[in-house]
């Protein structure tokens, strides 16, 4: 609402292709193409960062081999998106360690995978934040545990809500939290201030140890 009056400087775009098998197998120059059509679809000059949704071979034939090697070509892709100035910055999205490490050529600035108290892959937070890579945590209320009384002691404890030291918790992973605000328009308001009023606690090392253990791979 309103974009059409501010500045594209203002606005941080994100987008993703999909690699699809048709996609996949295109390699960088489908890649090119799927970031030219974004570009036109949000009717911008470029995006800020672009990821490659997931691996690729999802339907293929299954081999290690050939994932890393469409991953690859798609990659190639992107960077030279980056070289055209379609896109500023690149990044991947619910990749492995394996899959990560196979890239060459530059390394995302970016990996975007699902993290949760309940659901989170130490390995890739741990690659990525070793690589210098920012990992973005999606998923992060779709896997907080509301009503389990370590964390609703944990949230006493600091005077918030459970949601809040789910955040928490997310952030001094070291990670960036991607937090919605739901699909009810009369909680929105709500539940925006309980996001942002995250920075005035912090969680102990007895606590991490505790939420740490509830749902690691």
């Amino acid at each position: 609402i309103g974009l059409e009056k501010t500045a594209r400087s203002d606005v941080f775009i994100l987008s993703k292709i999909d690699p699809n098998p048709a996609m996949c197998t295109g390699g960088a120059a489908a890649a090119i193409a799927a970031v030219k059509a974004n570009n036109a679809e949000l009717k911008t000059e470029y995006t800020d960062i672009t990821l490659i949704h997931w691996p690729c071979n999802q339907k293929g034939d299954g081999k290690l081999a050939t994932t890393l090697a469409q991953n690859q070509g798609l990659w190639d892709g992107l960077i030279q998106a980056k070289q055209m100035g379609l896109v500023r910055a690149i990044g991947v999205s619910d990749f492995n360690v394996t899959h990560l490490a196979a890239l060459t050529g530059e390394k995302p600035v970016l990996h975007q995978h699902e993290m949760s108290i309940k659901n989170w892959d130490a390995a890739t937070l741990n690659y990525s934040l070793d690589n210098n890579i920012y990992y973005e945590a999606f998923g992060v209320a779709r896997g907080c545990p509301f009503t389990d009384p370590s964390v609703l002691a944990i949230g006493k404890a600091h005077g918030v809500g459970a949601a809040q030291v789910c955040i928490r918790w997310t952030l001094q992973r070291g990670a960036i939290a991607a937090i919605g605000t739901g699909a009810n328009p009369t909680t929105v308001d709500q539940y925006t201030q309980e996001d942002l009023d995250v920075w005035d606690f912090e969680l102990t090392d007895e606590e991490m140890t505790t939420l740490n253990a509830m749902g690691n791979k």
